[in-house]
């Protein structure tokens, strides 16, 4: 076996946050048992660390007014549309850092959770991952809090990694 080798690749992300993961399968060791899943890298999507108030320098214009007819109306100053892009860029960003761990790690798995909108954005860009040959399994759900061994956990239950096993003592 390589030394740069990961047997499963692990993706756990939100709109605001990507925490990438390896598992690798080998025996474990009998006294600490294992496989363990590693966190390799964090990455915070930048927009989403600054307050909206800081991001978007007045408030909506016209939002909330009163107009003559007695309808308070929202307006659209293109807020909705810059988060959508905002959000597109994180994606690419996130699934083109996989792609790069998978192909360094030489991952024939890439396991990615995410809840449903980010997962959209994040298939926009799925092609980026079909350079790496790696069979690519998705679940929809936010574990990007988590800690390393609840994720292992979550995606063990799923069926998606092998179960961590205890320590065997002799």
């Amino acid at each position: 076996r390589r030394k740069n080798m990961a047997d499963y690749c692990v993706l756990a992300a939100d709109r605001g946050r990507a925490r990438f993961f390896t598992l690798d399968t080998m025996e474990p060791d009998e006294q600490t048992g294992g496989p363990d899943l590693v966190e390799k890298a964090d990455f915070t999507n930048p927009e989403k660390r600054l307050p909206q108030t800081e991001r978007f320098t007045e408030s909506k214009p016209g939002a909330g007014r009163e107009t003559e007819s007695g309808a308070i109306h929202g307006y659209d100053d293109h807020r909705d549309q810059y988060e959508a892009e905002t959000d597109r860029k994180f994606a690419r960003a996130v699934i083109e850092r996989m792609a790069k761990m998978a192909a360094e790690r030489n991952c024939p798995r890439i396991i990615i959770a995410a809840p449903s909108r980010m997962l959209g954005l994040l298939r926009e860009y799925e092609d980026v991952l079909t350079r790496t040959n790696a069979a690519v399994q998705v679940i929809s759900k936010d574990i990007s809090k988590l800690s390393p061994q609840q994720i292992h956990e979550h995606l063990a239950k799923e069926d998606l990694l092998p179960p961590r096993r205890k320590p065997s003592f002799v």
